[in-house]
């Protein structure tokens, strides 16, 4: 379930100084001169977006009303804890991505309202219909070893793009490793794509990486990608992002918030079903 806190990209936790430095990068994503070349329609969109980023921020920033909400979404905690000057140092990394390619990522946030008459809803995920081929990749896993996409030809494939202090990351993924375990023997690959440069250089942000796959019991596997290329490829510009990719390679769906576990199976479901009937 999105959230204001998944939104913004915070935990329910977050400090009213997170919640302000989020707000503002995303707000800045929305920024007049970033959405000047879009036309109307999009245009629009991006204000609508602007709308929801300032009732989010307006909530949240005021006490009694965040009280409120957290007692309405039934959040238990919100104390503030002490600020994370790490964390909020990547989430200042995750608006760089979207550096040179600020108009892409808008068109592609835009598709989730665009084809919204024609996109599969489940649960609380709304998935964008896309249909391109799916670029190939090679990247290391954590035991450096070789990961390639076309070696998955013929089966349903999860791309989940993601990093370590990522807080909807770190919602979803339980129930990713859930659904991937109970999938599995039905054909079912999911490739988790950690983007290196949200992480902390050197060793140190290989180790939050292991320990993030070993608290949370993943055994799907994890892929590096180092200097972001695939991330450019699949035009990634918001966090976490998931692409199903189906039997023939061919990107199909993407999902730009939290997945649910009913999203995941109705998707994989939807794929394997198409499947059959051209068989």
């Amino acid at each position: 379930m999105e959230t204001y806190y998944s939104l913004l990209g915070v935990e329910p936790n977050a400090t009213h100084e997170e919640i302000t430095d989020a707000y503002q990068q995303r707000r800045d994503q929305y920024d007049i001169d970033h959405v000047s070349e879009l036309d109307e329609e999009f245009r629009s969109i991006a204000t609508e977006r602007v709308r929801v980023l300032d009732e989010a921020f307006q909530i949240l920033s005021d006490t009694m009303q965040r009280r409120r909400y957290d007692h309405h979404m039934n959040i238990t905690s919100t104390e503030p804890k002490t600020v994370d000057r790490d964390y909020t140092r990547l989430q200042k990394q995750e608006v760089l991505m979207a550096v040179g390619g600020v108009l892409l990522g808008l068109l592609l946030i835009a598709g989730v309202w665009v084809v919204a008459n024609r996109s599969s809803v489940s649960g609380d995920t709304q998935f964008a219909e896309v249909s391109r081929p799916a670029p190939d990749f090679t990247l290391l896993d954590l035991d450096g070893q070789p990961v390639q996409l076309s070696d998955y030809q013929g089966q349903i494939v999860m791309l989940n793009f993601w990093y370590s202090s990522c807080a909807p990351c770190r919602e979803e993924t339980p129930t990713i490793q859930e659904t991937y375990q109970k999938l599995a023997d039905q054909g079912f690959v999911v490739l988790g794509v950690n983007v290196r440069q949200n992480e902390r250089g050197g060793v140190a942000g290989i180790e939050d990486v292991q320990e993030f796959v070993d608290n949370y019991g993943v055994t799907y596997p994890v892929i590096i990608d180092e200097q972001n290329k695939v991330g450019q490829e699949y035009q990634i510009h918001l966090l976490p992002t998931t692409i199903f990719i189906d039997q023939d390679g061919t990107e199909r769906y993407r999902a730009f918030s939290v997945i649910s576990s009913e999203g995941i199976e109705h998707i994989f479901m939807e794929l394997q079903r198409e499947a059959a009937t051209l068989r």
